[in-house]
């Protein structure tokens, strides 16, 4: 921790405002003063509490957005580029004999269905 000086000579010591480590002052507060800054305090906490949250909340999802962009339209690209090599554009193009029976087969019972 670290002191500074206040505008009105009055020596503070700067804390971590989420530790409840009391600020020391050299003078003693009023009752009224008192209740301010606890007032002060437990807003800042509060505040505090709700930018933890949000941070907990959104940083997870930030990070998933932009890797599943970043994958969705790099791999798009890469797998655009490997699927059209020109070595590899016939090979692809060929029909399996599988698929050509299986085609045979469903037009040859569409035709019986027909009738």
């Amino acid at each position: 921790m670290t002191s500074m000086a206040c505008s009105h000579g009055v020596k503070k010591q700067l804390i971590n405002l989420l530790l409840a480590v009391p600020i020391q002052t050299s003078r003693k507060l009023s009752d009224l003063e008192q209740q301010d800054c606890d007032i002060i305090e437990r807003l800042i906490r509060s505040y505090f509490y709700i930018v933890q949250t949000f941070i907990q909340e959104n940083v997870p999802k930030a990070v998933m957005h932009f890797l599943v962009n970043y994958v969705k339209d790099n791999l798009q690209s890469k797998l655009v580029i490997h699927l059209y090599k020109l070595d590899q554009a016939k090979t692809l193009l060929i029909k399996s004999g599988h698929i050509a029976f299986r085609r045979k087969e469903t037009l040859d019972m569409l035709k019986v269905c027909k009738k």
